[in-house]
Formats: structure tokens, C-alpha cells, sequence
């Protein structure tokens, strides 16, 4: 099979488990759908070397204050909206939200990446829950110095030593393909959504059940990796780069949307499809757009609307005449 090509062949399907997402025989009704894993990519490239995380007073970057126990500076290769961003995907009374995986983020001579259970036992052993600048970004800087494991806290970071884009882009391509390679050993699949203002909107509407795919012949789609760009966005080059690998990686199981209201801040995005997806309404609208296409998914979300507003409209009439 060709890397990346998003198709299995019939003999490479798991014993008892049929192409249209459910498995064959009497255990059908025991099995219990994959959960689905939410993957952050987050690019940050307002400065040429991207993010800086030395803590070097002379360097413009962010740094540790000793006095004050806080990072400062955080505006610097703007990792104040790197920590909202962040923050979304935390949820009351489990710190994260448990079909979040993990938030990367890539820069042009540095990637970072929070694994999010790992990070959360951390939390629990420094007794905080709070996911406050010191604690998110206190521990990337300190892992990054030296200061703190990387395999106890669930934080690591990756130096790209040249300048150019190739060693992010290889460093890309192999996150890209374990979230492949851990999709199919689930038996589902892996898709891309990039927020693009040029893209699909989606119809926020609850037409399936997760865990099962309303696309013919293709397995559910259990991880979904979501591109965020900073507040300057993603430069023309990193994102062709981005989405070379996303290509090669992920075949045709890449969504570009967009969402309500035009654009929005990252942070506001992310929340975004995340409430979309706990309304179960986010991947069976991905999984129309990548099978119908953008001109398809347009004209049958402009069907389903004029169908909807026909059922509302009498109904608003009705109780308004009954006020």
C-alpha cells in the first residue's frame, strides 16, 4: 500500500470488521466505537527563527523571572496566544478534554509538543490543575533548559540546528504518520482540518453516530489533526510545506473549512470545532465534505438548510400565534 494513499485493501482489514465501519458476526453489538483523538497543530512564525525558549535577557523571547516565580514577556514570539490556545483545550474537573491527544507547536527552527495525559499526571504530582502562563509555559521553557524531564512531565521539544524548513517538515512528516499508523490500528482513519476563509462551512447538525462513518467503504475517522495559525498566521512557504506533508501523508483526507462569522481568533476557532464536535456534529459534516467534496457538501448543506428552516418556520408561526 502507498504511504499516505488513505485506503486500505480488503485483505488488509482486522478479521470480523466490514468497511462500512462495524464489525461482521454476534460481537457486532458488543463492540464499542473508537473514540475519537484531537490532535493541536499549532504554527507560530511571527519571528525569521521562529520561537525562542533559551530565556536569555538579551534574546526577544520570553523569559523566567526568579523574583516573581512567573514567565514575562509573553508577548514575545507571541506566546500569549500560544496559552490561550492552549487553554481550550482544557476541560472543568479533568484539566483536559479527554478526546484531546496532544497540542504541538512548530516553528521554523523549533517544535514543541504537550502530551496530554502524561502532562496531566504531572499536574496532579505538582498539586495544580490550574493551567496558568507559569505552569504551560514555565514547564515548555524549563524541559527545553534542561530543568525538567521530558519523559515525566509529557513536555518535549525538538531544536531544528539549520535554517530552512526541512528539518521541520521531516520532523512533520514522522508525527504525521504515527497519527496515521495509530488511526488504522484502531481501524479508523486520520483527516486534517485547516481553517481556511476560502473553505467549506460547515452545517452543525447531528446526523450520525460517532464512531461509525456515513461515508460508503471507508472506516470512521478517529483522529482528526487541526492546523492553527498564529495571530500573523501561517506564512506561504511553511504552510506549503505543511501541506505537502499533510499530502503525502494523509491522501485526500484533508478538510479546509471555515466557520461562521468569518475569521476568528485561533483560540476562538479551536473552541469552535471542539463544541461542534461534543454536539456529534463535527465529523459526519467531515466526513460528507471529504466524500462529496466542497461543491457536493455546498449544495447539500444549501438542502438541509431550506429543509430546516421549512420545519422551523411554521413552528415559530404557530407559537407566536398561540402567545
Amino acid at each position: 500500500r502507498r504511504k499516505g494513499d488513505g485506503k486500505r485493501r480488503s485483505d488488509e482489514w482486522p478479521a470480523g470488521y466490514s468497511q462500512n465501519g462495524g464489525h461482521r458476526g454476534a460481537n457486532a453489538r458488543q463492540r464499542q466505537p473508537p473514540k475519537t483523538r484531537f490532535h493541536v497543530l499549532y504554527w507560530e512564525g511571527s519571528e525569521p527563527d521562529g520561537i525562542c525558549l533559551d530565556g536569555h535577557r538579551k534574546a526577544r523571547a520570553p523569559r523566567w523571572c526568579n523574583q516573581c516565580n512567573e514567565v514575562c514577556q509573553t508577548f514575545r514570539n507571541r506566546l500569549d496566544n500560544l496559552q490561550a490556545c492552549f487553554r481550550a483545550c482544557g476541560q472543568e474537573g479533568a484539566i483536559f478534554r479527554p478526546d484531546a491527544k496532544d497540542f504541538v507547536c512548530l516553528s521554523p527552527r523549533l517544535a514543541a509538543r504537550y502530551e496530554f495525559a502524561t502532562f496531566s499526571d504531572y499536574l496532579h504530582q505538582q498539586n495544580t490543575k490550574a493551567l496558568t502562563e507559569s505552569i504551560v509555559l514555565g514547564t515548555l521553557m524549563r524541559v527545553h533548559q534542561g530543568y525538567v524531564e521530558p519523559s515525566k512531565c509529557g513536555v518535549e521539544t525538538f531544536r531544528f540546528q539549520e535554517e530552512g524548513l526541512e528539518h521541520m517538515e521531516a520532523w512533520l512528516s514522522e508525527y504525521v504518520e504515527n497519527i496515521v499508523f495509530e488511526a488504522e490500528e484502531s481501524c479508523g482513519r486520520a483527516v486534517a482540518v485547516l481553517l481556511d476563509k476560502c473553505g467549506e462551512e460547515l452545517l452543525s447538525v447531528d446526523i450520525s453516530a460517532e464512531g461509525v462513518s456515513i461515508a460508503d467503504a471507508l472506516p470512521p475517522i478517529t483522529d482528526v489533526i487541526v492546523l492553527l495559525g498564529g495571530p500573523s498566521g501561517i506564512e506561504a512557504d511553511a504552510l506549503e510545506a505543511i501541506d505537502r506533508q499533510f499530502r503525502i501523508m494523509l491522501g485526500d483526507n484533508i478538510a479546509r473549512v471555515k466557520l461562521p462569522g468569518g475569521r476568528q481568533h485561533s483560540n476562538v476557532a479551536l473552541a469552535d470545532l471542539f463544541m461542534s464536535h461534543s454536539r456529534r456534529a463535527l465529523l459526519p459534516a467531515l466526513d460528507l465534505l471529504l466524500k462529496w467534496g466542497a461543491e457536493g457538501y455546498r449544495q447539500w448543506r444549501q438542502v438541509v438548510q431550506m429543509l430546516l428552516h421549512g420545519l422551523v418556520g411554521p413552528a415559530a408561526t404557530a407559537a407566536e400565534a398561540t402567545d
